[in-house]
């Protein structure tokens, strides 16, 4: 669906005349780094989406920049407002109907929440401003404002708070009045307070992990900093920078599929140069001066512009595409400046025609992952299918890890080439402590007792509460000849199961917590001794 709307976006471009191409060339040098860093990448063809999106924008940005007049600059104002209403009052009452609490902008509610922090900012600018609206117009503008305001405290949203205040804030120090100023001031303080107090509260909640994935966003810029890890590679490049999230008694669950930071993100997939040139061509945009004296949608996008970018230093909200475009369209209101040269030179075309070439095709690289990702009864051809994801996305270590266990279920199982592709899946993800356990589960089956030793440690160096890997230790110790440490560890894994075995947990906990009876019985025969009762 996105594609297909970005891909209309581009045919517009193809036809719509008065571009002034002047608001394209900032957005030129970043556009070309990306492309440069999708080059560069592990696997270039997943990173397409990226480099479309982000084109999307600075196209969008141009058009709207050029074509818009005072009508439109009213349009985008009261469509913002309706926008945001929609989604207020769905997140009041119908928000589980969409799968997504306290929004309706699935999968995270912060993507409802930087809408109404957009929204909110520009109505309380439009509110206060001696030429805005007037009338019935003033007071519905004020009561979108409220609540807007309300969604924002509903869903609590700190994110979208602390966007409110400053959004809300800077305008007033830099525009308005003393008496305005006074009034944002009054406003950006009550919610300014009120994010400060919402942090305080929640600064210890397990949730709150933007510190950590922060860190681990500069971790991967540091050691990509020239073209970074590739774009849309982050959820790959975090496992390899995971940290124990304090999630109950599994230290390595949490994955992080985002910076929760545009500009982070950025420096983390693209290289540092990429933020840098991101930064550069918001600022010189921002910094030029639109056409005639401004008014009061000038001043209500600025608003919400500057709310938006805020958001997007504590969150991704590009990663919605339409997010994106509000963001441009809004720093085209402010920035904008109608009429201008017409943009059908071969330059424009060429470029236009290259932005619809890759919106068409950005989506397929993801489609045939989710497409190859199938398992047919046919061994062959699921594994035929598991090399193609491979070949794809090599830097997936989760897809290498099924195409390991698809190399070992062929008859007879392909040993050596199974335990390839898991050391390569074990350096992409070397937090993943089911992966030193699927080696040595496959290196069991072939008496390697001391590489079994090595590999059950490893794995309970990370997850101390593995029980497969605890069982796997106690029969390598047994079976090298150290009975005694092997009844220790096979009464460390009952002691484990006896606590969390009732636990019904899915995917990575529900392996960590997963108990084989049977292999219980058997190493405890073959570590003598008594065997304690674990059930």
């Amino acid at each position: 669906m996105a594609a297909a709307a970005l891909a209309c976006l581009w045919l517009a471009a193809l036809q719509w005349g008065g571009v002034r191409q002047k608001f394209l060339y900032p957005w030129l040098p970043f556009l070309g780094w990306v492309a440069l860093s999708v080059l560069a990448s592990p696997q270039p063809l997943t990173g397409l989406t990226v480099l479309s999106r982000w084109a999307s924008i600075a196209v969008f940005f141009a058009l709207t920049a050029s074509l818009w007049g005072e009508s439109q600059r009213r349009w985008w104002f009261w469509g913002l407002g309706g926008c945001s209403l929609i989604l207020a009052v769905g997140s009041f009452f119908i928000h589980d109907l969409a799968g997504s609490p306290f929004g309706l902008l699935p999968p995270y509610y912060n993507y409802t929440a930087f809408v109404e922090a957009a929204f909110f900012s520009a109505a309380l600018t439009a509110w206060l401003d001696r030429k805005g609206p007037r009338g019935a117009a003033r007071w519905a503008c004020g009561a979108l404002a409220f609540v807007a305001l309300a969604q924002i405290f509903y869903c609590f949203s700190r994110g979208a708070l602390v966007a409110a205040a400053c959004g809300a804030g800077f305008v007033a120090f830099r525009d308005l009045s003393r008496r305005k100023l006074l009034s944002f001031l009054a406003v950006s303080v009550l919610v300014g307070g009120l994010a400060f107090m919402t942090l305080a509260k929640w600064r210890a909640v397990h949730a709150f992990k933007r510190p950590q994935i922060w860190t681990a966003a500069w971790s991967i810029a540091g050691e990509h900093p020239v073209f970074g890890a590739g774009p849309g590679q982050f959820a790959n490049a975090f496992l390899q920078h995971n940290f124990p999230a304090g999630y109950g008694e599994v230290n390595y669950r949490f994955r992080a599929e985002h910076a929760h930071s545009e500009l982070w993100e950025t420096a983390a997939e693209s290289g540092w140069p990429a933020a840098l040139l991101l930064v550069f061509a918001l600022w010189s945009l921002a910094r030029r001066r639109g056409g005639g004296e401004p008014d009061w949608t000038r001043q209500a996008a600025k608003a919400a512009c500057l709310a938006m970018s805020v958001q997007c230093l504590l969150d991704n909200m590009f990663q919605l595409p339409a997010l994106g475009l509000l963001y441009a369209s809004s720093l085209a209101v402010w920035r904008g400046e109608e009429g201008g040269e017409e943009a059908g030179g071969s330059s424009w075309r060429a470029f236009a025609l290259a932005g619809l070439a890759l919106a068409a095709f950005s989506w397929v690289p993801g489609r045939l992952l989710e497409d190859w990702q199938a398992r047919p009864a046919d061994p062959a051809l699921r594994l035929e299918l598991a090399r193609r994801c491979v070949v794809l996305a090599p830097a997936d270590p989760y897809l290498r890890e099924r195409f390991a266990r698809e190399w070992l279920e062929q008859k007879p199982p392909r040993v050596e080439e199974g335990l390839f592709q898991l050391e390569r899946a074990e350096a992409l993800s070397p937090q993943n402590a089911i992966l030193p356990v699927l080696r040595a589960e496959v290196l069991r089956g072939h008496d390697a007792w001391p590489q079994v030793l090595t590999l059950a440690q490893r794995a309970l160096a990370l997850e101390p509460n593995f029980i497969q890997a605890r069982l796997l230790l106690a029969e390598a110790l047994a079976r090298l000849g150290r009975g005694e440490e092997g009844r220790t560890e096979l009464a460390q894994a009952c002691r484990t199961h006896q606590r969390l075995g009732g636990n019904s947990e899915e995917g990575y906990a529900g392996q960590i917590f997963s108990f084989d009876g049977q292999r219980y019985e058997d190493v405890a025969k073959l570590s003598g001794g008594v065997r304690p009762s674990c059930f």
